[in-house]
């Protein structure tokens, strides 16, 4: 058994020379980067897109099929957020058991990123200590979203289902019911970059570390936390499908307005 496993003297040879390739490859490589100024670290990575970023906690996002009644930037845990009160353009029509009203609009809070080492950590929890909330009814929630388009062309969650429609991006998002004496929401959440999303910081830290070694950038990113007003202690799910319709439209307008933007 030993012999069978015991390395040949050529074997031997033509790994210790295939290494000696290799490292000088690599070699050349590194002193050519270096002595041209091309060095992968030799500035920090940059973040695309800045200017759209910081635009955000300014005047937050324009969505097609809602109105923003009010909008400011606040403070929470040091950090700058965009909060906007959302109705539907439709509103009259909306079904009573969402309320979505100007008197008891939807709150949209995102959080761009704002230089180059800002990285997502635990921008859920703070808005948990903010809103003093008892979470439960907790569960994942996939959407399907056009990556380039408006929302009209955003993927309709059937055609999702069926594989139809054009290109389309996965996100992952984390759906629960958020509630305290005074408001109970349907809440989703999720980090939102160009090529997808996701409740899971690390989710972003993988894509992140593949965008810097092949665009030598960083991947940007925004938090978003959607809260859709439902009656007191009420089912999470009542709200869950208009949560994805305006989930699906502010992804969809991240990655036209914001990601693929100029700046």
């Amino acid at each position: 058994m030993n012999k069978l496993l015991a390395e040949s003297p050529w074997a031997r040879r033509s790994r210790l020379l295939a290494t000696i390739v290799v490292l000088t490859i690599a070699t050349v490589i590194s002193v050519s980067n270096y002595v041209t100024g091309n060095w992968v670290w030799a500035t920090p990575p940059t973040v695309p897109h800045q200017t759209q970023l910081n635009g955000v906690k300014e005047t937050g996002i324009t969505l097609s099929h809602w109105q923003t009644i009010e909008h400011y930037a606040g403070e929470i845990s040091g950090y700058d957020w965009s909060v906007q009160a959302l109705v539907p353009n439709d509103a009259d029509d909306v079904d009573s058991e969402w309320g979505i009203q100007p008197e008891n609009p939807a709150v949209l809070l995102l959080r761009p990123q704002s230089w180059y080492r800002d990285m997502p950590q635990v921008e859920w929890m703070d808005i948990q200590g903010v809103q003093q909330w008892t979470i439960d009814q907790k569960k994942q929630v996939a959407l399907t979203v056009h990556p380039l388009s408006s929302q009209e062309n955003v993927i309709d969650r059937d055609d999702a289902i069926s594989g139809a429609g054009d290109r389309s991006i996965r996100v992952q998002t984390r759906f629960f019911r958020g509630w305290n004496r005074q408001q109970t929401y349907a809440v989703m959440q999720w980090y939102a970059w160009q090529t997808g999303g996701s409740p899971s910081a690390s989710r972003w830290f993988w894509v992140d570390q593949r965008t810097q070694l092949r665009d030598r950038h960083r991947m940007p990113w925004v938090a978003v936390s959607i809260m859709v007003p439902i009656t007191p202690l009420g089912d999470s799910q009542t709200a869950q499908a208009i949560a994805e319709t305006l989930g699906q439209e502010v992804q969809a307008t991240l990655i036209r307005d914001i990601f693929s933007g100029n700046g």
